[in-house]
């Protein structure tokens, strides 16, 4: 009984433990502590990295973990000196719109567009938004290696980024979603003369359909930078990295986790600032 007792306290004092560990991380690291609930299925929380600006997140999806990612990981960042100032930003996978409210915050005269091929994190994304980043537009479609259509299944992840599983095929079941996408050429060409500053992408592994050898890349002369996120290990990085440097860009690449690394490249005239986290 008295075992049984002090083990029945002890898994007490362990759950009490990691909820308040749980409340200190939400309220130090990432919002002021304040918490709107009127909301009903979702939370307003009020962003340090936005100057405390509000967000909103979904209960019962992945929005935590994407907001984790943006502004504690901050993955989607630039990390050289000429993206002080950039003019124009296109991102490319912006998700729920976390990423695009931060690069608003951060460079507030940037044109910024982001594509999003899934229809509710766009609605989702264009609520962030709203009117608080007037610099900013959404574009719903995915971007692939071509025009066209493409499908993603709806159950292979939890409302917070999708991969493109067929290009060019019809539903086979209630799961699977036909969404129209741009190529990185149409994407490019839809800036008319204007350079892209700064590109990011995150298409969970799309990427590697666009970053091949039989793959044209003459768009990537009107970019200056990019950060690239690898759904591969280091090897698929290097030989990303190798291709993107045939366009007169340095390279810098890393491990985000065994099977997944971000790409970074820069033209010279740019001083890359985070060398010692990159091989």
């Amino acid at each position: 009984m008295a075992k049984s007792a002090i083990n029945e306290a002890r898994s007490g004092l362990k759950v009490v433990f990691f909820l308040d560990l749980w409340k200190w991380f939400l309220s130090f690291y990432i919002y002021n502590g304040k918490v709107n609930w009127e909301l009903g299925s979702e939370l307003s929380l009020r962003i340090r990295e936005l100057g405390r600006l509000p967000v909103l997140l979904r209960l019962g999806t992945n929005d935590f973990s994407t907001l984790k990612y943006v502004y504690i990981d901050k993955f989607h960042l630039p990390t050289i000196d000429m993206l002080e100032s950039p003019k124009t930003i296109l991102d490319i996978g912006c998700n729920v719109g976390y990423t695009l409210l931060h690069y608003s915050y951060k460079y507030p005269k940037a044109e910024i567009v982001g594509y999003e091929m899934d229809e509710d994190n766009v609605k989702q994304a264009r609520k962030n938004v709203g009117a608080t980043a007037a610099n900013v537009s959404i574009v719903h479609s995915a971007v692939s290696s071509h025009d066209g259509n493409v499908l993603y299944d709806k159950n292979f992840r939890a409302c917070d980024s999708y991969s493109i599983s067929k290009h060019g095929s019809q539903p086979q079941c209630d799961s699977e979603i036909m969404v129209a996408s741009a190529s990185m050429h149409s994407v490019v060409k839809s800036f008319g003369s204007k350079r892209i500053n700064y590109l990011k992408m995150d298409i969970e592994g799309e990427e590697l359909n666009i970053f091949r050898n039989d793959q044209d890349l003459t768009w990537l002369d009107l970019v200056d930078s990019l950060n690239i996120e690898v759904h591969s290990d280091i090897q698929v990085a290097a030989a990303v990295s190798s291709l993107i440097e045939r366009f007169g860009f340095n390279c810098r690449f890393a491990p985000i986790s065994p099977v997944c690394c971000t790409v970074h490249a820069w033209r010279d005239g740019s001083k890359y600032t985070n060398k010692s986290n990159f091989k």
